[in-house]
């Protein structure tokens, strides 16, 4: 069966730091990563306010990739259910999919505003940091079929919960 690959489209909004140019390059470098690994398939995903789908849709073509599919309106948490991997960057979906236990890319660049890792992510090595986008295709290979990436992934995600989430007591009022 297929793996199911998801790119979480961020909003674009000069008030929230997505520039258009930077959203069209990685989800260039996304496809084109993508057409050359078999067995999955890419999900994008837009942004409930994102009506940009013809703009992916031209870049999916031009880029050559064939198995991919466009989703709006779905809940973020149904579609985690059932990915293999989220690709993301500036989405709160990549937090979303550290606690249900799923493998995620996070793309970043020296000039995103997040970079400084609010949610500890690079300290506790639960996702992969991709920081130059020519080395997305081998990072996916290994976030999908790696067992030695796999393994690692995942024990830190668990690290990260019991550090993050497990340890919630419900007692802030005492």
């Amino acid at each position: 069966s297929k793996k199911i690959i998801v790119f979480v489209t961020p909003y674009s909004s000069l008030a929230m730091g997505t520039i258009e140019y930077k959203k069209i390059k990685k989800l260039k470098s996304v496809c084109e990563a993508v057409k050359n690994i078999e067995n999955v398939h890419l999900i994008i995903k837009l942004h409930p306010f994102d009506d940009d789908w013809k703009i992916y849709e031209n870049l999916c073509k031009e880029s050559g990739l064939l198995n991919y599919s466009f989703l709006k309106d779905i809940e973020m948490l149904k579609l985690l259910k059932y990915c293999d991997l989220l690709i993301t960057y500036h989405s709160v979906a990549g937090y979303e999919a550290v606690l249900m236990d799923k493998n995620v890319l996070w793309l970043r660049d020296s000039s995103d505003f997040r970079c400084d890792d609010a949610w500890d992510f690079k300290k506790y090595g639960c996702t992969v940091m991709v920081d130059n986008l020519l080395e997305l295709e081998g990072w996916i290979n290994d976030a999908l079929f790696n067992p030695n990436v796999l393994l690692m992934l995942k024990k830190n995600r668990e690290a990260y919960r019991l550090a993050h989430v497990y340890g919630i007591d419900a007692k802030a009022a005492n």
